[in-house]
């Protein structure tokens, strides 16, 4: 699928001066525009709200026309400066609605008819992250850039709104959410048609300063806020968020100051525009890591619901466990012990224990330290004998996984992936019910989450639950989840404890007996989560809410 990016090469992110020429530019060779070709829509069909992707050639500087040449006709908002998107208005009537292009003085010879269908529409934007690009500091202390804004169901013709003001906004990515194809969106609490980028040019800022960022839909629904802090000085400045100054991922960080880079980012892929995620990864011999891991784990989040300032999608996870290119230093074995722990404490005189610290210290470049998670594949977990794995804290950068002891299952790379995920899930601060410490949260797609009285053990049938073993439901038919290994989203609708309707289920009315007497009932009392009292739970947008920044106020990473 085609999709319009604003693309910000290297070389053309020093200033902000640039992007303002280059717009200036395409004003004044206006000129230039030809008459626009319509050659389909996609899709061409849908309800209101949906964002439509123009097909054709000449769009720069068209118009998309709505109920083209009736006496409806208007035109709709598309994104910067082509007609390539547009949002099917929130007032169109079911049927067939003719669309024409409009541009350089006339209208493109072909029409393509919108079919308008009944059914949901996309909710009011979700906000779930802001970036920049072209962030500069005048001489007089003032900074300037493109804030990006990046979230969930946001309209093309959306507006951005700084500190409450509604700011000039432009349309400039389009993601659409393929998991809405399994499943009916009606029975969703928040479904995610799409997720979309927009930005605004931002001047006069103070830097260190924060702003409050929001999204308005052209029906007038407001995200929530989200507070974004401005960079103080162009070495704190993050562009991407991923925790990783644009000086570093630019030229090389310089672990000790001493002028000589100790760890080439860019070489080893990193981009100030785009997330990025490193960690390293050792293990004992006789827990080493199945193979068959590495390429689902990072599809994980290289097919996340991220947008980046460069108009890429996803995070760019760099695993070195000694691969070539990597960056030499993961994939050391280390010595056997029977248990890891995070402490130097010994319980049991029949186990041997070690130290993740002394693993750490003994086996992990210490230059690396500001940059990388670490992790160890050990043979048991010392803080309880059997668990799959832990993370030092919530969140943080290290964690190990402890599946070594689990005979033949430990070596399964659908369980080594699960857990791996879910443990490195922890270090970016998400819990067994997203936000909270809570298992069993029916309604929590994710495999942060820990199963409930449903699942059954026979092989790969984890029924019911999402899990890390089992992975996510991507279809609601939770009879048997569906092995696809990542975060929740946060689409499920909440399940009230007090009333709970086992005709509909979690979604899509795919029946549940939460209360096992044999029979389907419309409203029974269930403890589904184990807490003290019955309350609603719900899911969590797990990907919105991650903390790639391990080294920021309030984390638990120790400085070690």
């Amino acid at each position: 699928m085609k999709t319009a990016k604003l693309i910000l090469s290297r070389g053309d992110r020093k200033n902000l001066g640039v992007a303002l020429k280059i717009i200036i530019l395409a004003v004044v060779i206006s000129g230039c525009a030809k008459k626009p070709i319509l050659n389909s829509l996609d899709p061409s069909t849908g309800t209101p709200g949906t964002v439509v992707e123009v097909n054709g050639s000449n769009l720069f500087l068209a118009d998309v026309k709505w109920d083209a040449n009736a006496a409806s006709e208007q035109s709709l908002p598309s994104n910067f400066l082509s007609a390539r998107f547009f949002t099917v208005p929130l007032t169109a009537s079911a049927g067939s609605h003719p669309v024409r292009l409009f541009g350089d003085g006339q209208y493109s010879d072909n029409t393509v008819n919108f079919t308008v269908s009944t059914g949901p529409i996309r909710p009011q934007p979700r906000l779930d992250d802001i970036t920049l690009a072209l962030f500069s500091i005048d001489a007089s202390g003032k900074a300037s850039m493109i804030l990006m804004a990046h979230g969930a169901n946001i309209d093309v013709g959306a507006t951005m709104k700084v500190n409450g003001t509604a700011q000039s906004t432009a349309f400039s990515r389009l993601l659409r959410n393929t998991n809405m194809n399994a499943t009916d969106p009606s029975t969703l609490g928040y479904p995610i048609f799409h997720y979309a980028t927009v930005w605004t040019v931002l001047s006069d800022q103070t830097p260190g300063s924060t702003i409050t960022v929001s999204i308005q839909n052209l029906d007038g629904g407001i995200s929530n806020n989200l507070d974004y802090r401005i960079a103080a000085n162009m070495d704190e400045l993050d562009s991407d968020g991923d925790g990783l100054p644009d000086n570093w991922e630019k030229n090389g960080y310089d672990a000790d100051g001493n002028g000589t880079i100790d760890i080439d980012l860019p070489t080893l892929g990193a981009d100030p525009m785009r997330k990025d995620l490193f960690v390293e990864v050792d293990w004992m011999a006789a827990a080493a890591p199945n193979a068959a891991i590495w390429t689902d784990i990072e599809s994980a989040f290289t097919n996340a619901p991220i947008l980046n300032s460069d108009g890429s999608q996803g995070i760019a996870i760099h695993i070195d466990r000694g691969q070539a290119g990597a960056g030499g230093g993961g994939g050391t074995i280390i010595a056997y012990a029977d248990r890891i722990r995070y402490d130097n404490s010994t319980p049991s005189a029949a186990n041997t224990y070690v130290n993740f610290y002394t693993v750490k210290a003994n086996n992990f470049n210490a230059n690396r330290l500001n940059v990388y998670r670490y992790c160890v594949f050990a043979w048991d977990n010392g803080h309880g004998a059997g668990s799959s794995g832990q993370a030092e804290n919530i969140w943080a950068n290290d964690f190990f996984v402890s599946l070594g002891s689990w005979g033949a299952d430990g070596t399964r790379a659908d369980f080594q992936t699960g857990t791996f995920l879910h443990e490195l899930g922890h270090t970016l601060n998400l819990r067994h019910g997203g936000f909270e410490d809570t298992n069993s949260k029916d309604n929590y797609n994710s495999i942060m989450h820990y199963g409930n009285d449903w699942i059954t053990w026979n092989g790969q049938d984890n029924k019911f639950s999402p899990s890390q073993f089992g992975g996510i439901d991507v279809d609601c038919n939770q009879l048997n989840v569906d092995a696809v290994y990542t975060y929740s989203q946060g689409m499920r609708a909440d399940l009230n404890e007090n009333s709970l309707n086992e005709n509909n289920g979690v979604c899509d009315a795919v029946a549940r007996d939460w209360n096992g007497n044999g029979s389907m009932q419309a409203s029974v009392s269930v403890n589904l989560d184990g807490n003290a009292s019955l309350t609603v739970i719900k899911d969590h947008a797990d990907w919105a809410k991650t903390k790639l920044n391990f080294r920021a106020t309030g984390s638990g990473w120790g400085n070690n």
